[in-house]
């Protein structure tokens, strides 16, 4: 039994108009995918993402108070509290989604620290 699928396999497989290929979802269903690095969990303990990331993938899928929460800083909206879903431990945590002060970047925090412990926990 084969491991692995090659680009030979599938273009054979193409040809006969058949698939032994099989996934969950017919393409990835995640946009935005980010490993944690030890900047990310350091002092400040903060998820940054990338500005193009985030204004093609959520910023669409927000309303006007929404989105108003998470790129105008001011004293009243702090960001948006949002779910995050972590797929390793297949834990939720309530995180804060907002624009980056110091950057074009966008980050999730206020929580993620609880997130971290709860994933070093479990080990």
């Amino acid at each position: 039994m084969r491991s692995s699928y090659t680009l030979e396999d599938m273009m054979e497989e193409r040809s006969r108009g058949v698939s032994t290929e099989i996934s969950l979802y017919p393409h990835d269903p995640f946009n935005i995918k980010k490993k944690m690095k030890p900047s990310d969990l350091g002092n400040l303990c903060r998820l940054l993402v990338a500005a193009d990331l985030v204004e093609k993938h959520i910023l669409p899928f927000l309303n006007e108070d929404q989105t108003k929460q998470v790129i105008i800083p001011n004293q009243e909206r702090n960001g948006l509290k949002v779910w995050v879903r972590d797929i390793d431990t297949a834990s939720m945590h309530q995180l804060v989604f907002k624009r980056w002060s110091t950057s074009k970047s966008y980050i999730f925090n206020d929580g993620l620290d609880k997130a971290v412990r709860q994933k070093e926990e479990l080990g």
